[in-house]
């Protein structure tokens, strides 16, 4: 697998600027920022939560940006599962707090989860969170899905009088020079493309230049796309009499 000091230099090379480190330094977080929401097979990730009595959300994984798909609800040893619906926060917000008077006493909107919305973790905003409707009336029911994975943007800093380049997680650490993920593997050619696209479109003013590695980016977004699409395909065999 790549890391960072290979697709710098091969940036520096490409562009012909070996005394730009620092710019590629930045177009290549800029790079991985841009690409994060991308669905690609190498940055898939599944979850599984499990429904508290009387608790409504739920904070997804620390690593998630998006999901794939809808998630499912399987209860009763697995006999039952259906398919969540997608709801806007207003809707289950209202559904949560919804209340009717029965025989006297007010009863809340409680049984098995039906819907959901994806807001903020209300503990920590720099998360996710699942809300689910109705309110759960049972433990252990479980919640699964696929959601695309944020592997980590460096953050780009400047303090002054340079440029730094840190630690996705704490924003203090400098990232290392051996820094890679998986994206550096399967996805070099994009964020290298991308790169370079703003090396010469922020930096250098090349509109030209930029331009001709838009249409290089392209066509390693669609390669990826290919390989994507034949990955995730659905094969089916049929037996013949």
């Amino acid at each position: 697998m790549a890391d960072w000091q290979t697709m710098k230099a091969d940036i520096l090379e490409e562009v012909d600027k070996p005394n730009d480190g620092d710019l590629a330094d930045r177009a290549i977080a800029a790079a991985l920022r841009y690409l994060r929401s991308e669905h690609y097979w190498f940055n898939e990730g599944s979850f599984e939560l499990y429904t508290i009595n009387e608790v409504f959300e739920y904070p997804l994984p620390t690593d998630f940006v998006s999901l794939i798909d809808r998630p499912f609800i399987t209860w009763d040893n697995d006999t039952s599962r259906r398919v969540l619906k997608d709801k806007t926060h207003e809707f289950t917000n209202d559904y949560r707090h919804y209340t009717w008077e029965f025989n006297g006493f007010s009863v809340t909107n409680q049984g098995t989860p039906a819907a959901f919305s994806i807001i903020p973790f209300s503990k920590d905003p720099q998360r996710s969170a699942m809300i689910v409707v109705p309110i759960p009336d049972q433990d252990d029911r479980v919640i699964d899905g696929r959601y695309v994975r944020d592997f980590g943007c460096p953050i780009v800093k400047y303090n002054g009088s340079t440029w730094g380049i840190f630690d996705p997680v704490n924003g203090t650490d400098t990232v290392p020079v051996t820094y890679t993920s998986p994206w550096f593997k399967e996805g070099y050619d994009l964020v290298k493309n991308r790169a370079i696209y703003y090396m010469y479109k922020r930096y250098y003013r090349d509109m030209e230049a930029a331009q001709a590695s838009v249409l290089e980016y392209a066509d390693h977004f669609n390669r990826l796309r290919v390989e994507h699409n034949r990955r995730s395909a659905v094969i089916e065999t049929r037996g013949y009499l």
